[in-house]
C-alpha cells in the first residue's frame, strides 16, 4: 500500500457564495477573501466616503481582467440609467476599465439622474 501526499490548497472564497460543487476535496480549505491591511476610506478618500454615505450604492466592478469596449460601456451605462430611474434613492459607483485611450481606469459617479460625471479621482493612464 502506498501513501499519496496531497498538498493543502487554500481558496479565497466561501461555498455559500461561490459556485455549487457536489464535492469539496478534503485538501481544499475555503477561507474567504484574502486582504492586506489598508487605511479606512474616510482617511484615504474623504470625498468618496462622504458620497457613499449619501444613499444606497450599486457597485459595478467587473475586475481588472475585463476591458469593455466603448459600445459595451454605453450599453451598461444605459442599463444603469434604467436602474437609477426606477430607484431614485440609489447611486452608482462604477470602476471602469475601458479600451478607449484615456479611459483605462476611471471612477464614474452618477450623482444626478441621467447625468454621468467623471470623478475628480481619476487614476491610471
Amino acid at each position: 500500500m502506498s501513501i499519496t501526499c496531497v498538498p493543502l490548497q487554500v481558496l479565497p472564497g466561501q461555498p455559500a457564495t461561490d459556485f455549487h460543487y457536489e464535492h469539496i476535496p478534503d485538501n481544499l480549505t475555503c477561507c474567504g477573501p484574502l486582504t492586506i491591511p489598508y487605511p479606512q476610506l474616510q482617511e484615504q478618500d474623504p470625498q468618496l466616503d462622504s458620497w457613499l454615505l449619501q444613499r444606497r450604492t450599486v457597485l459595478v466592478n467587473l475586475g481588472s481582467h475585463i476591458k469593455l469596449s466603448v459600445q459595451n460601456a454605453i450599453h451598461l451605462a444605459k442599463a444603469l440609467q434604467v436602474t437609477l430611474e426606477r430607484h431614485s434613492d440609489a447611486q452608482v459607483l462604477w470602476k471602469l476599465n475601458c479600451t478607449a485611450e484615456g479611459l483605462s481606469e476611471a471612477r464614474v459617479y452618477f450623482t444626478e439622474r441621467n447625468k454621468p460625471r467623471q470623478s475628480a479621482h481619476k487614476r491610471g493612464g
